[in-house]
């Protein structure tokens, strides 16, 4: 009976060392934040770039302060904290990353602030691939629909929507 018991164990053991393997050779990553950040046509990869009305302070961080240019999209989680009117609008160019919304998120987006969005697209205004959380601040989001055929027409799509004080 004590030899079937230190085979269960090491079998145990075993299965919780190739465990602990797989994730420090490149198990499955669960960091928060966007892998990568496009803002009017240019693609960031590391927090810290800044430009006119806008500024990414780190991986899930975005915020906007009288921002009023072409699409921004995410890959991944961002929070999104809005000051004064701002406004994102879908750039039309052939290859441009995002093309058909004002605001693009591989992820979840939470809007918050005090501030104003806008966003225009010809399919979606604002597309969310998961949740979408706007909290106390004010958005418009707006699909005009021009040369879109069999697609959805919106101007938000999402996975699952939150409004609180917005």
């Amino acid at each position: 009976m004590f030899a079937a018991e230190s085979y269960t164990s090491r079998h145990y053991i075993a299965i919780v060392a190739m465990a602990c393997l797989c994730v420090l050779l490149g198990g499955p990553s669960y960091a928060a934040g966007a892998e990568s950040l496009v803002i009017a046509g240019a693609t960031y990869y590391e927090p810290g770039a800044s430009g006119p009305g806008w500024a990414w302070t780190d991986a899930d961080h975005l915020e906007l302060n009288g921002y009023a240019g072409e699409a921004i999209g995410a890959d991944g989680d961002l929070v999104l904290t809005l000051a004064g009117q701002n406004s994102v609008t879908e750039s039309h160019a052939p290859d441009a990353d995002i093309t058909l919304c004002g605001m693009e998120v591989w992820g979840n987006l939470t809007l918050r602030g005090t501030g104003a969005l806008t966003a225009t697209g010809s399919q979606c205004g604002i597309h969310v691939s998961q949740a979408l959380v706007v909290d106390g601040c004010t958005v418009d989001a707006r699909a005009d629909g021009p040369d879109i055929t069999d697609e959805a027409v919106a101007g938000v799509i999402t996975g699952d929507m939150t409004v609180r004080g917005g």
